[in-house]
């Protein structure tokens, strides 16, 4: 893939490492602004804040994350910043969960109430 060939980091890895890295990152789709400060993707951090380009910026996120993070990581194994991304994926399904579960419950209180 093109993309993986503009990333130095990448090139050294071998495919399965690099197989590892094309996992689709839930922290990066549901935290972005998070994630991408956290994860020193300062650039990424600013189109989040352009509008309708922040939406194609989420999922190009979860999609490229792990590999655009890993290239600015420097954290040299793959298997170490796949379990930090494991924890990020945590609080992100978890922090969607909490939104759902949250807009949930008021359309039920809102139900019972009328």
């Amino acid at each position: 893939m093109l993309f993986d060939k503009t990333i130095p980091k990448i090139n050294k890895l071998s495919d399965d490492e690099k197989r590892k890295l094309k996992k689709w990152n839930w922290a990066a789709f549901f935290l972005s602004l998070l994630w991408t400060t956290g994860n020193k993707l300062e650039i990424w951090t600013v189109f989040c804040f352009i509008p309708f380009l922040n939406v194609i910026v989420i999922f190009y996120l979860g999609y490229y994350g792990n590999r655009l993070a890993y290239n600015k990581s420097s954290i040299d194994s793959v298997e170490d910043f796949m379990a930090i991304q494991k924890y990020w994926e945590s609080w992100g399904i978890g922090l969607f969960l909490t939104v759902i579960g949250i807009l949930a419950l008021e359309v039920f209180v809102e139900i019972l109430s009328s």
